[in-house]
């Protein structure tokens, strides 16, 4: 009787329940020290509460059972090459919270589109839509002091727009650059020296040259000016093989080595070479994915800004990809050179329940750097798109001396987003195409700050719309007041007009206020109430009269309220005629 061969082992994922506590470290105002103490606390973590599953592990090895196992911290798991039996054990130890396959990615392939002819002497246009070439002439401020990465395909290091950039290069000696705790490659395809270097292998294979071109991008004699932040640093993880492919294990490894990069050989990981910004082209299909949760909240506990595509699956909502679609994730969407949404862009809402994406930046007709020393036009993508906000964070943290955290940089990139769809933010624009000179600009500018009442009862007015529109630039910023009234803005010296509006509120406009660098500019708006009435009613199914949770909209207003448990709603409308909205929000019902 021929004797059958046992199974290949399979690799799957275990994810523990165990989370290390992050809030301390978190509040450390040294960068260093925070990442340090970041770091440590998630090996301590691990190496606790994985002891009885490593011991486990190595008592099931010995048997033949399973063939290796790696343990990671960033995310309190292990990766596990091993068979069922071994799986179902662990599933069944009361420190395990779960067990995944290690699920395949594929990077996205750069979507053809028309040709950037523009001179490699000239500026991209997509650096000028932001405003960046502007950052550099009027502002000075290049990215200087900033490391960025990418998690990507590889990254063409000896590329003529990238090699004097890449922190590991020694300009004497470029033999004896310096690549531990500067590149990575999970993959195992190019581990002494960053690549691919040579011309495209598939179409994936120059997605991270182009992608850190967008980024840092330019040559010694200023030509071919692809990058927003030419003066930042980069370093790189290959997460994806020359073919585009990955896997959870080595986005994962990605993830830990971003936090805390390691020498050549995997040993002695250094927070304190860890970046400061990591773009991150790439993304699940599946928004609802939580797969990354934890290394995206590691990163972030460091003080580590990362961005992310949302993905190319519009035009339809709901679209966005995961990691970006998550509420800790910063999304970005793509526009085209007339700032009209690209029909791919991934849209929101987010199944966490958050607006994506958060911003939009130039995604079509990009021209950037290729494996092989070359340049090429005509790329598209949220992939494209991304770069430019990961370059204006490494301006934007030149500008502020490293000071701003992860949560700061956030509202100063969105608050001057130029606003191209429905007032305010939506999920498709987000709030809107990043200016990188008002955002940087406005970190030598000065504080615009106050609170909007109720003129009759002095009571705060939450949710109004505060507008600043700079007189001499026409840019324009916008935010809301919080739930004590009060906002805040960071601007850049200049006059302006501010505006405050709510509905069922008359609107006030303040013209000409100055604002004067390191100043704090006070401003309260009482805001007279409008003659108003009240609509009420409830919704109900036609078919049983059972109430249906939903929404109730004025059209044409901001005025929106949900149902209650019964179904029943209750709108106060400044006096008016109005076309009134409901739209179900469980699936069977047409509003």
């Amino acid at each position: 009787r021929q004797r059958r061969a046992a199974p290949e082992p399979v690799t799957y994922l275990i994810c523990l329940h165990e989370r290390a506590a992050l809030a301390e470290a978190e509040q450390l105002g040294d960068l260093a020290a925070r990442r340090g103490a970041v770091v440590s606390s998630l090996q301590e973590t691990a190496a606790r509460s994985q002891a009885g599953v490593t011991a486990f592990l190595d008592a099931q090895r010995a048997q033949g059972k399973v063939a290796d196992y790696r343990s990671y911290w960033v995310f309190n798991g292990l990766a596990v090459d091993g068979d069922l039996d071994t799986a179902l054990a662990l599933a069944q130890r009361p420190e395990v919270a779960a067990l995944r396959p290690n699920r395949r990615h594929t990077l996205p392939a750069p979507q053809p589109g028309a040709s950037d002819a523009a001179s490699g002497s000239q500026v991209a246009w997509n650096i000028s839509r932001i405003g960046a070439d502007r950052v550099w002439s009027a502002l000075g401020v290049t990215g200087k002091g900033i490391v960025v990465a990418n998690m990507d395909s590889g990254v063409d290091w000896t590329h003529p727009a990238l090699q004097r950039k890449y922190r590991g290069y020694n300009p004497s000696d470029p033999s004896a650059s310096t690549h531990d705790y500067n590149w990575f490659d999970a993959t195992g395809t190019y581990p002494s020296a960053p690549g691919p270097n040579r011309p495209r292998i598939s179409a994936q294979s120059d997605h991270g040259t182009h992608t850190m071109g967008t980024i840092v991008g330019s040559e010694a004699d200023g030509s071919n000016a692809i990058g927003v932040a030419p003066g930042a640093q980069w370093i790189a993880a290959k997460v994806f093989d020359d073919q585009g492919q990955s896997t959870d294990e080595w986005l994962h490894a990605g993830f830990q080595w971003g936090l805390a990069p390691t020498d050549l050989n995997g040993q002695n990981p250094d927070p304190s070479r860890a970046p400061d910004v990591v773009n991150n082209s790439w993304g699940d299909d599946d928004g609802t994915l939580d797969t990354f949760v934890q290394d995206v909240a590691a990163w972030r506990a460091g003080g580590i800004f990362s961005t992310w595509a949302a993905g190319n699956h519009g035009p339809d909502p709901g679209t966005v990809g995961a990691p970006a679609s998550y509420p800790i994730a910063f999304a970005v969407g793509s526009v085209d050179d007339e700032d009209a949404i690209s029909s791919f862009s991934s849209r929101g809402p987010s199944p966490w329940g958050v607006l994506k994406p958060d911003v939009v930046a130039p995604g079509e007709g990009i021209r950037s750097s290729m494996a092989g020393g070359t340049y090429e036009g005509g790329w598209r993508g949220t992939s494209m798109a991304t770069p430019h906000v990961t370059g204006l964070v490494a301006l934007l943290w030149e500008a502020a001396d490293h000071a701003l955290t992860v949560t700061e940089t956030e509202r100063m990139i969105t608050i001057p987003a130029v606003d191209l769809g429905a007032v305010g933010a939506d999920n498709i624009y987000g709030y809107g195409r990043i200016d990188a000179f008002e955002t940087v600009a406005s970190v030598r500018g000065g504080v615009f700050a106050g609170r909007v009442t109720d003129a009759a009862s002095d009571l705060p007015v939450e949710g109004a719309s505060i507008l600043m529109r700079n007189l001499d630039t026409s840019a324009s910023m916008r935010t809301e007041s919080e739930s004590d009234g009060s906002y805040s803005f960071r601007v850049a010296s200049g006059l302006y007009d501010v505006s405050a509006t709510k509905f069922g509120y008359e609107d006030a406009l303040v013209r000409q206020i100055e604002i004067r660098a390191k100043t704090t500019t006070q401003l309260d708006f009482g805001l007279v109430a409008r003659p108003s009435g009240t609509i009420e009613g409830y919704v109900r199914s036609v078919s049983d009269a059972q109430p249906v949770s939903s929404m109730v909209y004025l059209l044409g207003t901001t005025g929106k309220i949900s149902v209650d448990a019964s179904g029943h709603y209750r709108l106060v409308a400044p006096a008016g005629t109005y076309t009134v909205q409901v739209r179900p929000e469980v699936p069977g019902y047409r509003g």
